[in-house]
């Protein structure tokens, strides 16, 4: 097989698997709906509206103790130096 011959082949190929990969779009755009259907519903539950305070302080109370770690870290080295 020439030069050409090898490139069309792999042309061919790259087509077949081209084609392949696009036929599973839909099922995979149907996932991804069915996903943001799922998350919305979680979203607007009773008991994630319910529980956003506790995730609000938690975040808060993590953010807090993250600053004061690297503070103190910083304190550490400069005091080391």
């Amino acid at each position: 097989m020439d030069h050409d011959g090898h490139a069309t082949a792999d042309l061919l190929r790259e087509r077949d698997r081209l084609r392949a990969d696009a036929a599973s779009l839909p099922a995979l755009e149907r996932d991804i709906e069915r996903l943001h259907r799922d998350l919305a519903a979680i979203e607007g539950s009773l008991s994630w509206r319910a529980t956003t305070p506790l995730r609000a302080a938690r975040r808060l109370v993590d953010n807090r103790r993250e600053l004061a770690l690297t503070a103190g870290r910083r304190l550490k080295r400069r005091l080391e130096r």
